[in-house]
């Protein structure tokens, strides 16, 4: 009878060889993504950048689509730990603002986010909405509790508000294509007598 004692047996090698294939697509799906947006991202493009074999991804992924979805699962880390609500708010929605900036700068590249402004792929933007409706809930629930706390007024809109954050990092890596270290203290700054009054 097996036995939960001692260290668990080591992945065969296989295993370990298939793990490792599987960073390198995903790299490099997140790679082209961010460059150069979804309609670079082929199974051939993925294969070349990354030296996995086209055989070896199709072991791994259906097809385009779910190489796209695994990816995008991976970039924007749905499982991410939830922001902690003892803190106080404005530290809350610093908080947020770093994380908007994070998500949109490191994670889904000007490449995704100009193939999503102008619906370049339709099935893309569906898919890069899907799996990051988890990461715009984390925002809702933030907001959400700072209305129920008193810390926020009753009737903020929290839709709008995220739409502000976002339109505000947007905004700025359009017109100075960059956004400038302080842009999370500007915003804050900002809204921040709009939000609490």
């Amino acid at each position: 009878m097996p036995t939960t004692d001692g260290p668990s047996p080591q992945a065969p090698p296989y295993a370990l060889r298939g793990q490792r294939s599987v960073a390198r697509i995903i790299e490099a799906t997140l790679d082209l993504l961010r460059a150069q947006g979804p309609q670079r991202v082929t199974i051939d493009a993925v294969s070349a950048r990354s030296g996995v074999a086209k055989t070896t991804i199709y072991r791994h992924y259906q097809d385009r689509a779910q190489m796209l979805r695994a990816a995008l699962a991976a970039a924007v880390d749905e499982d991410a730990p939830r922001i902690p609500g003892d803190l106080p708010i404005r530290q809350q929605l610093r908080w947020m603002f770093d994380d908007t900036r994070r998500v949109l700068e490191e994670q889904a590249g000007m490449g995704t986010i100009a193939a999503i402004l102008t619906d370049q792929d339709p099935e893309f933007t569906d898919l890069f909405r899907a799996v990051t409706a988890a990461r715009r809930r984390t925002m809702i629930d933030v907001l959400a509790a700072g209305i129920a706390a008193g810390s926020l007024p009753a009737d903020l809109d929290t839709d709008e508000t995220i739409n502000i954050i976002i339109g505000s990092y947007l905004a700025a890596a359009l017109r100075h294509g960059t956004v400038e270290d302080d842009w999370a203290d500007r915003l804050l700054r900002t809204l921040w007598p709009d939000l609490t009054e």
